[in-house]
């Protein structure tokens, strides 16, 4: 694969390692030759570009010099970082020590953008009840405000980023850019349109993709019923068998129907898996058939057959790695896995 570093002019790239992480700061590490060095301090933002596709844009934080072999380490933070470095710190009322009460994300993240070369692309309309900042720059406040934002399943079970529609698997924001614009929703979706707050998850099946599992993290001695009292002491269940049993006080739960669906939610998170990660066929990614946040499925080996989450990525020229979570159903065939494994160790003692 060939790949090279755009921006005033095109840098060969020696090596490249993206990685993009839910919920987080996404960035790319790339190496290029030290001869391009004096060009390089006239650059700002650069797209890496690999067999003419643009596989990740973003602005310049670090440079590394590697004098033993005379190659530049680039360190290129997501588009819209550009907000934390361009400029100045966000201001109201004289005062960098902004708290917003009972405000909705769209008026606050105008305020976040205004000035600057970004647009807003996306945002949910929803409420927040307080968000406090003290001489946050305003990259940190868009973080912030998206981390305050919540999607989740509606009835329907489609992703929604309207409050009062969500269910069940609530959950924070993300952000992205797409050219200027900032977007703040669920990751690995299409839209109906531009406004939709209807999200649908795009699912790839990566079970002939897979090159190898090199790590894998499970609980071997997962919860086995959950007891939830609420309020007034009233209480509701879920089980798959009878020990070990945890119990939680939920105040917010009002009714039996209302313990009993925190009941099953906690034991689905309980049973599931803590950390897949998997190395898949490079391919996936660059036909763009995966990205983060979208959903996969796999169907072989039967003991991590399901539907996950892609929560993590990193991709180089060779190798793409994927961090799964969330899967969508219980996997029994795990606890029954581990079960035996526990049985032939206490065999052994």
């Amino acid at each position: 694969m060939k790949a090279v570093l755009r921006g005033l002019r095109d840098y060969n790239v020696n090596s490249y390692t993206v990685i993009l992480k839910s919920n987080e700061k996404k960035y790319c590490v790339v190496t290029i030759s030290a001869k391009d060095y004096y060009t390089l301090q006239s650059e700002s933002e650069l797209m890496l570009i690999v067999d003419g596709m643009e596989i990740f844009t973003g602005v310049i934080n670090k440079i590394n010099f590697d004098y033993q072999n005379n190659k530049y380490t680039i360190t290129l933070d997501e588009l819209a970082y550009k907000l934390a470095i361009d400029y100045d710190l966000l201001k109201k009322s004289g005062s960098f020590d902004i708290t917003y009460t009972s405000t909705t994300s769209d008026i606050i993240l105008s305020e976040i953008l205004a000035n600057t070369a970004f647009t807003v692309g996306y945002v949910p309309i929803q409420t927040i009840p307080e968000l406090k900042g003290d001489k946050l720059n305003r990259y940190e406040w868009l973080r912030l405000l998206a981390d305050n934002c919540v999607c989740g399943l509606d009835a329907d079970g489609k992703y929604t980023t309207i409050a009062d529609n969500i269910v069940s698997e609530q959950t924070a924001c993300d952000v992205w850019t797409v050219g200027n614009e900032i977007y703040i929703g669920v990751n690995g979706c299409t839209r109906s349109n531009k406004s939709s707050h209807t999200w649908n998850k795009k699912t790839c099946d990566i079970t002939n993709a897979i090159i190898d599992i090199p790590e894998i993290e499970v609980n071997v001695h997962p919860v086995q019923k959950v007891i939830v009292i609420g309020k007034d002491g009233v209480t509701g269940e879920a089980s798959v068998g009878t020990s070990p049993t945890i119990v939680i006080t939920d105040d917010s739960c009002a009714d039996a129907a209302a313990c009993e669906k925190r009941a099953k939610d906690e034991l689905s998170k309980q049973n599931k898996l803590a950390s897949l990660t998997i190395n898949v066929d490079p391919d996936l990614f660059y036909s763009k058939a995966i990205e983060l946040g979208c959903h996969v499925t796999i169907s072989e080996p039967a003991f991590i057959a399901g539907t996950y989450e892609i929560i993590e990525m990193e991709i180089t020229q060779d190798k793409c790695s994927i961090t799964l979570d969330k899967p969508k159903k219980r996997l029994e065939t795990i606890l029954d896995d581990l079960k035996r494994r526990v049985n032939l160790i206490e065999r052994w003692r």
